[in-house]
């Protein structure tokens, strides 16, 4: 009897690839070799290299000119404007625990909206923020705010995150 690893199909682990390794797939490409083959040599599958690599040539070859071939990973620009909202958000928590104010998650959200609209407005722009619940675990995420605990004048305050 068969063992059940022996009908199972092979599982292929997620692959990134930096800018340098897509341009050298592109390249090969371009020279006449197969996407099977590439993908088969470099241990890709062929799907990956023709939904990820070749249908964003046009988007790799322009990152590549605009970065240089030194980056390590295509990387997604984040937005500006949130980021600027993200800094004033984190300059009014500094506030709110200097203050002793406590504040939670929901009030966290609802200032980063405000902020966000108010640099729209300053902008002239019109971009959509919602601060959800994944904006909100990655800002927690980049400026550490699992726990944020203090002593202030001798008195322990805690900010609900």
């Amino acid at each position: 009897m068969a063992s059940s690893d022996e009908n199972s199909p092979e599982i292929m682990r997620r692959v990134r690839l930096t800018l340098i390794e897509k341009m050298e797939i592109l390249n090969r490409l371009e020279k006449g070799e197969t996407t099977p083959f590439i993908a088969e040599r470099l241990g890709l599958s062929p799907n990956y290299v023709k939904n990820s690599i070749l249908q964003k040539q046009n988007e790799i070859i322009e990152s590549s000119k605009a970065l240089g071939l030194t980056a390590a990973f295509v990387k997604s620009m984040r937005n500006k404007l949130v980021v600027e909202t993200e800094e004033m958000l984190w300059k009014w928590i500094q506030d709110c625990f200097r203050q002793m104010r406590l504040i939670s998650k929901s009030i966290i959200q609802t200032k980063a909206r405000e902020y966000h609209a108010q640099l729209n407005k300053k902008y002239g722009k019109n971009d959509t923020f919602k601060a959800g619940k994944d904006w909100y675990y990655g800002f927690q995420n980049r400026y550490a705010l699992h726990s944020l605990t203090g002593i202030v004048q001798n008195t322990y305050i805690h900010v609900l995150l």
